[in-house]
């Protein structure tokens, strides 16, 4: 039975889908991983033994990237599509539903890059922002994508996870009123070093080097990026605590059960303790992060092995307010000014 696009928005518009956002590298995706196996939010039609797909969709930052062609889909690498289960049935459903919307949006030239750049342009309010994401017919195609990618996972809740969706809080909220958002906040320390380790492992298993520029952030680079994810963060638990919390990375792995009590509790969910994860026998993805699919532990790497003093001084001193007000106590840095010296080393 074929169902229209508006009653498909309509019933998505009632839904409370999850997304975890964050600084990368700093412990979403073991999250993700976790809540996955929660009852209401596993993926039954997955071909995995541990029923978890950890793909990123960033329909929010690009929505046109839900459409594929026809001929595309066996072979296509699209996350939105590895989201979707990869199944060209209800990607075929979702394309002829959201045909007129596409025909719509192929007169507007340029519309992605517009979009990917409405984060960085401080000066459009969210209101108009959400005015401009609605006049695309952006909200009606992400609910639809939704729609399509919760049959297809056939999960009871949908729950999704792209970092950088901090930055497209007012699309998510105007797409799904009822969303829930988790932040997940860490040591700054520990997220660049696992940066750092990230990509030495990926050359050691002959990952192809353009496809790992994101991993050689400089510790300048990194400080903006985990300063600006951060603030928007602790605004939007000041002002929207029902919808969106902050969870700490080292909470999660130091107390674990309580931590995850607390978080279903805000999703609305009763605890289910068969989220506490264990060592998955997925060897492929377990080879290029252990530590992702094994069980959760206090320390998973010695930050030294991955930063030198100098970077690690220098990152917790442009943070120390926030590294503050998260709880975070430094590992190197306890005076008050850093020398000039190394402040010109570090801030490359």
């Amino acid at each position: 039975m074929s169902i229209s696009l508006y009653k498909i928005s309509e019933q998505m518009k009632q839904e409370s889908p999850v997304f975890i956002v964050g600084v990368p590298r700093s412990g979403t995706t073991i999250l993700y991983r976790t809540i996955q196996q929660h009852a209401n939010f596993s993926i039954l039609k997955s071909d995995q033994p541990s029923k978890v797909q950890l793909s990123e969709t960033a329909v929010f930052k690009n929505p046109y990237n839900t459409y594929l062609n026809q001929e595309t889909y066996n072979n296509s690498d699209s996350e939105p599509f590895q989201f979707m289960m990869k199944n060209s049935e209800l990607q075929e459903q979702f394309n002829r539903v959201t045909e007129p919307i596409q025909k719509f949006q192929r007169y507007f030239l340029g519309k992605e890059l517009f979009q990917k750049s409405l984060s960085r342009i401080r000066l459009i309010p969210e209101s108009s922002r959400t005015t401009l994401w609605s006049s695309m017919k952006n909200d009606l195609l992400i609910r639809s994508f939704f729609y399509f990618a919760k049959q297809s996972r056939g999960t009871q809740r949908l729950i999704e996870k792209t970092p950088k969706h901090i930055f497209y809080l007012p699309e998510i909220r105007r797409t799904f009123p009822k969303a829930k958002i988790i932040f997940v906040s860490r040591h700054p320390i520990d997220v660049f070093s696992s940066y750092r380790m990230r990509l030495q492992v990926s050359l050691d298993k002959n990952v192809d080097p353009r496809d790992l520029n994101w991993l050689k952030i400089s510790p300048q680079a990194f400080c903006n990026q985990y300063s600006a994810q951060l603030k928007i963060a602790l605004r939007e638990a000041r002002l929207n605590p029902d919808s969106f919390t902050i969870i700490s990375y080292e909470d999660f792995t130091n107390n674990l059960r309580s931590t995850l009590e607390n978080l279903f509790n805000f999703l609305g969910e009763n605890f289910d303790a068969n989220c506490i994860p264990k060592d998955e026998n997925n060897q492929v993805e377990k080879k290029l992060d252990l530590h992702v699919w094994g069980k959760v532990t206090k320390k998973t790497k010695n930050w030294q092995d991955f930063v030198n003093w100098q970077d690690a001084a220098y990152i917790e001193y442009r943070l120390s307010e926030m590294m503050n007000t998260i709880r975070c106590r430094p590992y190197v840095y306890r005076e008050r000014k850093l020398p000039a010296r190394l402040a010109r080393v570090s801030g490359r």
